[in-house]
């Protein structure tokens, strides 16, 4: 009796370490994910064409903000063509459609991170940040 009382509560302690384990990783890994994310946009836009914040909420943010407008984005020009013409051609067409609008849309997204110089002035003009958004308006995060 001791013995299946003590594998119960063995049993119980493990599962709940376990599943407790699998929140936090999944957890950390979707923050280091869109930290990652943000980051490298950032870095490739800097190299490009202009300066963009790195502050830790900011990079978040940034890539919060990329993973989900490229997910609605791809989930629409990939996967639609994919899966109404398969094979090789509509992978080679959509994967150099796709790669062109995600780097159109990263950039539009990282105008709205574009650092500010010392004299409170945004390295982003404001003609580059209106045509990068366009009708849309301007984002505030």
């Amino acid at each position: 009796m001791l013995f299946l009382i003590s594998t119960a509560a063995w049993s119980l302690l493990l599962t709940v370490f376990v599943g407790f384990s699998f929140i936090m990783v999944l957890l950390i890994g979707s923050i280091l994910l869109l930290l990652t994310a943000g980051f490298l946009n950032s870095v490739i836009t800097t190299f490009l064409w202009f300066d963009v914040s790195d502050v830790f909420w900011k990079l978040l943010t940034h890539g919060i903000a990329l993973f989900f407008v490229l997910f609605v984005l791809d989930s629409i020009i990939i996967t639609v063509p994919t899966l109404t013409f398969p094979g090789s051609a509509t992978n080679a067409i959509t994967f150099a459609v796709g790669t062109i609008a995600n780097g159109l849309i990263a950039k539009r997204i990282a105008v709205q991170w574009g650092q500010e110089n010392g004299g409170g002035v945004s390295d982003v003009s404001e003609a580059e940040r209106s045509q990068c958004v366009g009708d849309v308006g301007k984002w505030n995060f």
